[in-house]
């Protein structure tokens, strides 16, 4: 080991590339983006990334506006539910004042490891059983024309129904999070299999609803896009919705029968390997050998990446290995913030000396500025490809790296404005569940 020396590890740092991207940088891989969008969005085949595009899977949802929400009656209530990993949320969503849409306190169904195997009719058995819980608990089971919303993060199909259901289907056994539906026959195509807004229609008139309006299943990044909030003369809400959380993802108006489209932007293939990738992929620290987007965004390998760079720089610690596993271990969400900023390191469980402290500092804040670039070339690039170039607009997303993150949103703003000169974008704070909601509320307005 060599003494730590705070000025030659970051000597080091910058010698394996481990700082801020560079303007010629970003400009690379906006282009490279744009090119992997267009290719997706413009695809008339099955979704695939054999052909160097984004799998952009078309869901025909239709973009709404606040204009649209208004006319929602006041007091309009429906069942929202947000479903797919570890956690599944249920609650009651009502139309409330200046066209807002409120959501009543959650219910959370948490689903351990050895519960997520099922049926197709087992797992619509599941939503329907939370669903009528929370229709009894705000006395909604006999509203008539009651609207049920799923912001769904499973992948899926979207296929519009002739009776006005936006429908999910499913055509895969192995789903993220080691979820599996054991009846899933994978040779058959998505509008071939079972139908999950029938399947929940049937159950739920089993257990006594009366009157079901539209049953909407949507992905939970294009539920963020329907969140809009805007609607002003000099200032809209652009059709695009983004994901900044523990992963990442965006949506973005198709402008044709495709609707809008769940891009799956955070598996595009357009960052270039570096050392502390690589010492990723030789701890196992990430899934792929590939290195996409969200290896440098999400939130759930941001301290993989901090980790990554200290075996890089191995000689200059005491104890990397301790270090690197408190640090991948730590289940504190604000942890990579914490440690940017200098918060002690005893409060934090790591043992490390000042100078060394010092140095892990660095390296989670170049993390978080490599993050913010990489979210405001996504912004900037999704923005740019609806046709947007110039004037105020809001985007909505969903997570909180984006605005709680250390120099984050500093960053990203920085960056799409060097991408996009006479850009004025501005994120919001938006909730899939009340997207969801809305559009499910408006669908049942009308006639079936």
């Amino acid at each position: 080991m060599k003494k730590h020396n705070h000025a030659k590890a970051l000597e080091k740092l910058n010698e394996i590339g481990f700082r801020p991207f560079e303007q010629t940088e970003l400009q690379t891989l906006f282009t490279e983006l744009k090119n992997a969008i267009h290719i997706g969005i413009s695809r008339k085949g099955v979704p695939t990334s054999e052909d160097g595009g984004l799998l952009a899977f078309p869901t025909g949802v239709t973009p709404i506006t606040q204009k649209d929400v208004e006319r929602i009656p006041e007091g309009t209530a429906a069942i929202v539910c947000a479903c797919g990993g570890t956690n599944w949320i249920f609650t009651k969503a009502t139309r409330g004042k200046n066209g807002t849409v409120k959501l009543a306190e959650p219910y959370v169904r948490p689903i351990p490891k050895n519960q997520r195997q099922h049926t197709f009719a087992s797992l619509t058995e599941l939503f329907a059983t939370e669903i009528f819980n929370v229709a009894q608990e705000y006395n909604l089971t006999e509203t008539p024309n009651l609207p049920i919303a799923v912001s769904f993060g499973f992948p899926q199909t979207t296929v519009r129904t002739t009776n006005g259901d936006i429908d999910a289907r499913v055509n895969r056994s192995n789903l993220p999070k080691f979820w599996k539906i054991t009846d899933c026959d994978e040779s058959l195509p998505p509008e071939k299999q079972p139908s999950l807004s029938r399947l929940l229609r049937v159950a739920l008139r089993k257990k006594g609803m009366k009157s079901i309006g539209r049953i909407v299943f949507v992905n939970d990044t294009v539920a963020v896009a329907l969140d809009v909030q805007h609607d002003g003369k000099d200032s809209k809400d652009l059709p695009v919705g983004f994901v900044f959380g523990t992963g990442t993802n965006a949506a973005m108006d198709g402008n044709s029968k495709k609707g809008i489209i769940n891009l799956e932007a955070g598996h595009a293939k357009a960052m270039q390997a570096d050392h502390v990738f690589e010492h990723m992929l030789k701890k196992k620290l990430v899934p792929g050998t590939i290195p996409v987007l969200e290896y440098w965004m999400g939130g759930g390998y941001l301290p993989a990446r901090i980790a990554g760079a200290i075996w890089c720089m191995a000689d200059y610690f005491a104890d990397p290995k301790q270090m690197t596993k408190t640090i991948l271990k730590n289940t504190n969400q604000a942890l990579v913030s914490e440690i940017a900023q200098g918060v002690s390191p005893r409060k934090l469980g790591l043992h490390s000396g000042p100078s060394e402290y010092k140095t892990v500092s660095e390296c989670a804040r170049r993390t978080l500025i490599q993050a913010g670039q990489v979210i405001g070339v996504m912004i900037a690039t999704v923005c740019a490809e609806t046709g947007y170039t110039k004037g105020k607009v809001h985007v909505p997303y969903e997570g909180s790296l984006l605005n709680k993150g250390y120099l984050v949103e500093k960053t990203a703003q920085q960056t799409i404005h060097s991408l996009l000169p006479k850009s004025n974008i501005v994120p919001y704070k938006a909730c899939g569940m009340n997207g969801v909601a809305k559009l499910a509320m408006l669908l049942s307005q009308t006639k079936k």
